[in-house]
């Protein structure tokens, strides 16, 4: 097994979930403490994380909508990703 293509395929996984705004409060908090053992991939999430960070207002945690830049900027991650990812 290739566990940096498992990497890849994963974040590739949340990264779709956050283009569509289908990814659950559990999974955003997991994916905000996850840690890729690979660096680039690891600023990915990083930097994603970021994006998505939920607005707090009132107390209340409310999801943060993607930015047109944010979108695109996503959208090429996701590009390259499915051209580096090996599915058996």
């Amino acid at each position: 097994m290739d566990i940096r293509n498992e990497a890849r395929k994963h974040l590739l996984s949340s990264l779709l979930k956050v283009l569509d705004d289908s990814y659950t409060q559990n999974e955003l908090e997991n994916f905000s403490i996850l840690m890729y053992q690979d660096a680039e991939l690891e600023e990915i999430r990083k930097m994603v994380s970021k994006i998505i960070q939920p607005i707090r207002q009132f107390g209340i945690s409310k999801r943060k909508h993607l930015g047109e830049e944010d979108r695109v900027w996503i959208k090429g991650v996701v590009a390259d990703l499915k051209s580096t990812c090996v599915y058996e």
